[in-house]
């Protein structure tokens, strides 16, 4: 069976919510989501390339900027520097919300997903104890379609709970989307979002991007 993985083609971007339209954007066929059911309209501040996928990971820009600030001054960069790997550990770290979006290009079959997820999401979850998390996570797609252009929207809440929804082709009010997955679990949260943050990063451009994100919000 041919990997999901060459069912997708795209690129990944870090952004911030923010009242002005203004797209960083360039690939102009993938419009960045702007709204969310939990608020906020969204800016992207960098991108990086990844072949085979497309998937956004979006902040809010006042409470990321406070938390990341937060962390500056309890010394979370002390010793470390400003690098790839101690800016992508403090938006891992820092409590504010932040979404992970992933659109279909090609379709894909539910096991086909699921071994793909699987594949770079159980080393990280057996880390701590917490594979277990990860069937209940599967086990809400098992009757969903993974059809070209559906998008998966997971929400890291700040209460570390992740919420989010398969969306079919075509949806794009997600400022009333009603959403019915629901996993409370920091560190299914941080597992989830190790994959494409962390220092195995599998877009690891799209990684130099979102630290230099994380940046930018420290000198705002």
């Amino acid at each position: 069976m041919a990997s999901v993985l060459n069912d997708f083609l795209g690129f990944c971007c870090l952004g911030w919510p923010h009242k002005r339209e203004a797209p960083l954007l360039t690939a102009s066929d993938f419009p960045p989501t702007e709204k969310l059911w939990e608020g906020g309209d969204f800016l992207y501040l960098g991108s990086g390339i990844y072949y085979k996928k497309i998937l956004f990971i979006n902040v809010k820009a006042s409470v990321a900027r406070r938390e990341l600030r937060r962390l500056q001054d309890e010394g979370f960069f002390k010793g470390r520097g400003y690098t790839d790997d101690s800016l992508t550990a403090a938006l891992n770290a820092g409590k504010f919300r932040k979404c992970l979006q992933i659109q279909m290009l090609r379709s894909a079959t539910v096991s086909q997903f699921d071994s793909e997820i699987s594949k770079d999401l159980r080393p990280r979850l057996e880390r701590t104890g917490d594979q277990g998390l990860l069937q209940a996570f599967l086990d809400y797609f098992k009757d969903k379609s993974f059809t070209t252009g559906t998008t998966l929207l997971s929400l890291w809440e700040e209460d570390n709970v992740l919420t989010g929804d398969l969306f079919p082709p075509g949806f794009n009010d997600f400022a009333d989307a009603k959403v019915s997955q629901t996993l409370p679990s920091e560190n299914f949260c941080r597992a989830l979002y190790d994959m494409y943050i962390g220092p195995s990063s599998i877009v690891p451009d799209g990684r130099s991007q979102f630290a230099q994100g994380a940046l930018e919000l420290l000198k705002a």
